[in-house]
């Protein structure tokens, strides 16, 4: 199992369905450090907007800004089913069984990667969208961004 603890590393915040929109995350961020400013990894548990084309590398760009100014060194995510599997398949089997760093701050998490922070393990499933999936997948409805830490 892998320990994906930063040093001194003793608290995190789960996150998820951002669905790509960077006026969340320009206010959530900055939020989250002001609230928790230990927390140096933010856990997204799915839908977070792994997008194709430029509005997807744009949010990327937002995220590592935000992620910066705000001393928040990574965020982990497990994909959800409004992510875009196609882009992430393709890294996934060129490294498998292993993150794939989307850009400065960001990594994707492979389905079923098994690791440990702070001394918690986790497990990332990832939920694909139920038309590449081979029993039908689970996929599921968007909701609200949300924040915990």
């Amino acid at each position: 199992m892998t320990d994906l603890t930063l040093p001194g590393e003793t608290r995190v915040a789960v996150a998820g369905d951002w669905h790509g929109n960077t006026i969340w995350i320009q206010e959530m961020i900055p939020a989250l450090h002001a609230a928790a400013p230990e927390v140096g990894t933010i856990l997204h548990a799915g839908d977070f907007g792994i997008l194709p084309g430029p509005r997807g590398k744009g949010f990327l760009a937002a995220v590592d800004a935000q992620c910066e100014a705000s001393v928040i060194e990574r965020v982990l995510v497990t994909p959800g089913n409004h992510d875009d599997w196609t882009r992430m398949n393709h890294r996934f089997v060129s490294q498998p069984g292993e993150a794939i760093r989307l850009s400065d701050r960001v990594w994707v998490l492979p389905r079923g990667f098994r690791f440990t922070l702070a001394g918690r393990t986790f497990l990332s499933f990832g939920v694909p969208p139920r038309s590449t999936t081979p029993t039908g997948g689970l996929g599921g409805r968007g909701g609200q961004p949300k924040c915990r830490a």
